[in-house]
């Protein structure tokens, strides 16, 4: 069954790369900040550190992130203390999944040059795709202490301190991306988790739906919206929204739960019934799929098909504490409809 509460998207790749401040480059700026300053520029003498960055930098371009690599490692061996051919190397490991690697070239680049932002923010990335969030908010602020209007080092700060479990710091920073672009639907989406996640529903409500005003094809937002609006007790906002789930991602079992949960709150037990066997069709080892469908089959008095659901239900459940109330409260259905059956 799919999760909710993930974090929208991706981190933001490093900001060497990303048409982020003049500031975060030396002065030789090789065509960092976008595809056509790489493919326009006059190229240098082709065996300079220069000619192999600017060959990596395009080759990267193009997604040969192995060709890349070979050319920014033939620009360090011409110059070992080029410290841009080590930030680049870096963001060309981090795309291709090398973290450790990724790591140590911007540890050198910061070495060669510590007020370097673009390598301390790469450095953040990669620390933070490795699952080091602590380390990552370092290198982020460190980042923004040099480098204060960053908009993707600010958005990348804000998702590891949602992923870090910090939510009042992820909020600020969310506001702060907010402010320097309001029109960035991803940060109103994650600023409406985050206050979700607080117990803020109103500020979740009027998140998603500016989100979804940007974006109307942001799933999870639907989806988030969808809660606040169960939560404030508006059944047919919410269904709408889950609604809405539904045909943009037909695989999601989530949104059928919720819509048979709101079914059955509305009295309409039997089209709940169907909604559930709608969420079972889709995710057949999913324990509380069968467990409401068996709860709701036990109140429209199907005994036999009740007792299949509930049975399954709780062979599927694992036997932890966590789920141990749960589970009793299966097995005291079980024994009611088995006394009815």
């Amino acid at each position: 069954m799919r999760l909710h509460g993930m974090i929208y998207l991706e981190i933001i790749g490093s900001l060497i790369l990303t048409n982020c401040a003049p500031s975060l480059h030396s002065a030789h700026s090789v065509a960092v900040d976008s595809a056509d300053h790489v493919r326009n520029a006059s190229l240098p003498p082709p065996e300079t550190a220069e000619a192999h960055i600017q060959r990596g930098m395009a080759l990267g371009d193009q997604g040969n992130l192995d060709g890349a690599i070979e050319e920014l490692n033939e620009a360090i061996r011409l110059a070992p203390q080029y410290v841009e051919a080590h930030a680049t190397l870096g963001l060309a490991l981090e795309k291709k999944g090398e973290w450790d690697q990724a790591i140590a070239e911007y540890e050198r680049a910061i070495e060669a040059k510590p007020n370097h932002a673009g390598a301390h923010a790469g450095l953040g990335v990669a620390l933070h795709k490795k699952g080091d969030f602590n380390r990552a908010i370092m290198e982020y602020r460190t980042a923004l202490r040099l480098d204060p209007a960053a908009l993707n080092t600010h958005y990348n700060l804000a998702l590891a301190l949602h992923a870090n479990g910090e939510h009042q710091a992820a909020i600020a920073e969310y506001d702060t991306v907010i402010r320097l672009n309001p029109q960035y639907a991803p940060a109103h989406y994650n600023l409406g988790v985050a206050l979700w996640q607080q117990g803020d529903i109103d500020g979740t409500i009027m998140e998603m739906g500016i989100a979804l005003g940007m974006e109307p094809y942001l799933i999870d937002a639907h989806y988030y919206l969808g809660l606040a609006l169960e939560a404030k007790h508006d059944l047919d906002g919410a269904s709408a929204e889950y609604e809405s789930v539904t045909k943009l991602r037909p695989g999601d079992p989530s949104a059928y739960l919720r819509l048979g949960h709101i079914l059955e709150q509305k009295g309409q037990v039997s089209d709940a019934v169907d909604t559930y066997g709608r969420a079972r069709d889709i995710a057949p080892d999913a324990a509380e799929v069968h467990a409401a469908l068996g709860l709701a089959l036990k109140t429209t008095g199907e005994y036999s098909a009740a007792r299949t659901e509930l049975e399954e239900a709780l062979r599927l459940l694992p036997e932890e504490p966590s789920h141990q109330d749960r589970r009793r409260q299966l097995r005291q259905a079980l024994q009611a409809v088995g006394s009815k059956g």
